[in-house]
C-alpha cells in the first residue's frame, strides 16, 4: 500500500512526544486504519474522487464523525473565489448528510437522493409527452436560465425536434441559448426505463392523455370531469411502471389531473411528487384585486388557498358564482388580514378562455413552480397533487424540497378533510386509501348513458379496460 506524505502544510516533526505539525496524507485506502478510524491529532486525509455520491460513499466509510481542516494562503479578508465557495459548501453538506447517515435520521438510499438534489448547480429537465401544455412550458422554461440541460422526448422524433427548434429560436430571438435537445422515448417500448436511466434527468414533467381535456364534448351528455379521468390515469400509470423501473432519482412531476391521479398512484406504490395548476391559478386575480381596491402593489398580498381541481372553474368564470367547492382561504397585507376583501374579489366575474389557450396560464403554473423547486432559498407557491394528498395547498418550496405551509390556525386535518369534502363537485364521492375513486351517482348515470354500461368505480387495476370503453364511444 502507498501512500505519501505530503509538503506545503508542514512535515512530520515531533517537538515532543505528543506533539504532530499539521500533516496532510494522500493515497489512502478505503480500508486502512487512517480512514475508518477518527484522528485525535492534525492529520488530513486527501482522498480524490469524481462525484459527489462517490465523496458520499467515502464520507459514510466510517463510524465515526467527520472532522474537517482549512489551509487559507491569502489573507482572511480576501473574498474567496465563487468556486472556493462552491467546494466548501459541497464538503460541509457532505459532512451533514454523513452525520444524519450515523445518528439513523435519513437511509443512504435517502443520502443519495440529497446529495443530487442539494448540491447540484443547474440541473436537467426531461419533457415525456409533448402535448399542449408541455408545449407552452418548453417555450417559457427555455426563455430561463433554470436547467443546464433540457431534453425533450416524444415517441415521434421528429415532433421533439420540431418542437424544440421552435423553443430555442423563439429563445435565442429573445436573448436566451439554452441548451435544448431532442429525444425519441416511447413509454410501450421495452428500452423506455434503459433509456431514462441513460438520461438520468433531476426533473421530469409529464401530463399524458389519450384524449386531451378540450376534445372531451360528446354531444347530449354532460360528463362530470370525473367521468373521463382513466383517459389520463392509464397513462400515468405506464409512465409509473417505466419510471419506476428505471431507478432515477428525479422529482416527477405529473400534470394530468393531478389533484386526483397523482394521490391514486401514490396511494398503490410510486407515484409523482407534485403536481402544477389548478390551486395556484386563481391566487394572481386575488392579489389583482386586493391591490386594486386597496391601492397597493398585488405582490405585497401573501394569499393561502387550499382548494381542489374544480374550484378555479367556479372563479374563473363568466359569471359570478352562486356557490362555491369546500375551500380554506387567507389573504394578508403587511401583516393585516383582509380576507373578506379577497372573499368579495374571488367571487367577481372573470371571464376567462377554456380552450387551448388555457394551457399558458397552466404553463405560467409550472414555470413558478420550477423555479422554486430549484432555488436556493425557499419561495410561497401553491401545489396541487402533493404525493397521496388530494387538492392543492400552500407550500414553502425550494430545491430541498416543500413543505406544506398553512396558517396557524388551519391543522393539516382539515385541509386534507376541505379538499376531500370538493371531490364530489368533480364527480367524485370519495376515494379510498387504496387509491380507488367511487363516482357519484350523477356521474355513474352519464357514463352509462355513454357506455351503455354501469361503472361505479376507478381503480389503476382497471384504468386500462376504462380507458378503452371511454374512448371507443368518443372517437
Amino acid at each position: 500500500m502507498v501512500w505519501t506524505i505530503l509538503s506545503g502544510l508542514g512535515r512530520i516533526a515531533y517537538r515532543t512526544e505528543l506533539e504532530l505539525s499539521p500533516t496532510v496524507v494522500s493515497g489512502i485506502q478505503k480500508g486502512h486504519r487512517l480512514f475508518k478510524e477518527e484522528v485525535f491529532g492534525p492529520i488530513l486525509l486527501a482522498t480524490p474522487f469524481d462525484t459527489d455520491e462517490d465523496a458520499l460513499v467515502l464520507v459514510s466509510g466510517t463510524d465515526y464523525g467527520l472532522s474537517a481542516y482549512a489551509s487559507i494562503t491569502r489573507l482572511l479578508w480576501e473574498a474567496p473565489n465563487s468556486q472556493e465557495m462552491e467546494s466548501t459548501n459541497r464538503f460541509i453538506f457532505l459532512i451533514n448528510i454523513q452525520r444524519s447517515i450515523r445518528r439513523g435520521y435519513i437511509s443512504e438510499t435517502q443520502s443519495r437522493i440529497s446529495v443530487r438534489r442539494h448540491i447540484m448547480t443547474k440541473p436537467t429537465l426531461l419533457f415525456i409527452s409533448m402535448g399542449e401544455l408541455a408545449t407552452h412550458l418548453l417555450e417559457a422554461i427555455a426563455r430561463t436560465d433554470i436547467f443546464s440541460t433540457i431534453v425533450v422526448a416524444s415517441r415521434d422524433f421528429e415532433k421533439a425536434q420540431k418542437r424544440v427548434n421552435n423553443a430555442v429560436l423563439g429563445a435565442g430571438i429573445e436573448g436566451h441559448f439554452p441548451r435544448v435537445i431532442a429525444e425519441q422515448l416511447d413509454v410501450h417500448s421495452n428500452d423506455f426505463s434503459t433509456r431514462l436511466k441513460e438520461i438520468n434527468p433531476d426533473f421530469i414533467f409529464s401530463a399524458p392523455s389519450l384524449l386531451p381535456w378540450w376534445k372531451l364534448a360528446p354531444s347530449g351528455i354532460d360528463i362530470p370531469f370525473a367521468g373521463y379521468t382513466a383517459l389520463h390515469l392509464s397513462l400515468m400509470q405506464k409512465f409509473r411502471n417505466q419510471i419506476a423501473m428505471a431507478n432515477v432519482n428525479s422529482v416527477w412531476i405529473g400534470a394530468s389531473f393531478p389533484d386526483v391521479i397523482n394521490a391514486m398512484l401514490n396511494r398503490t406504490g410510486f407515484g409523482p411528487d407534485y403536481g402544477i395548476g389548478n390551486v395556484q391559478e386563481p391566487i394572481a386575480k386575488i392579489q389583482m384585486g386586493i391591490g386594486r381596491l386597496l391601492n397597493c402593489a398585488p405582490n405585497d398580498v401573501d394569499v393561502k388557498l387550499v382548494a381542489q381541481h374544480s374550484f378555479e372553474y367556479f372563479v374563473l368564470n363568466d359569471h359570478k358564482p352562486d356557490q362555491l367547492p369546500p375551500y380554506l382561504l387567507k389573504a394578508t397585507l403587511a401583516g393585516k388580514d383582509v380576507t373578506q376583501i379577497a372573499e368579495t374579489v374571488l367571487r367577481e366575474a372573470f371571464p376567462f378562455p377554456y380552450d387551448l389557450h388555457f394551457n399558458r396560464v397552466t404553463a405560467s403554473s409550472g414555470l413558478v413552480a420550477l423555479q422554486a423547486l430549484t432555488g436556493e432559498t425557499e419561495k410561497s407557491i401553491h401545489l396541487p397533487g402533493i404525493g397521496a394528498l388530494v387538492g392543492g395547498y400552500p407550500v414553502r418550496a425550494s430545491k430541498s424540497g416543500i413543505t406544506i405551509d398553512l396558517p396557524d390556525e388551519w391543522s393539516l386535518e382539515q385541509a386534507i378533510a376541505v379538499n376531500e369534502a370538493s371531490l364530489k363537485w368533480d364527480g367524485i364521492d370519495e376515494m379510498a386509501q387504496d387509491g380507488t375513486i367511487v363516482f357519484t351517482a350523477e356521474t355513474q348515470l352519464a357514463l352509462h348513458k355513454l357506455l351503455g354500461k354501469n361503472i361505479e368505480t376507478l381503480s389503476t387495476e382497471i384504468a386500462q379496460d376504462q380507458a378503452n370503453d371511454l374512448l371507443n364511444a368518443l372517437r
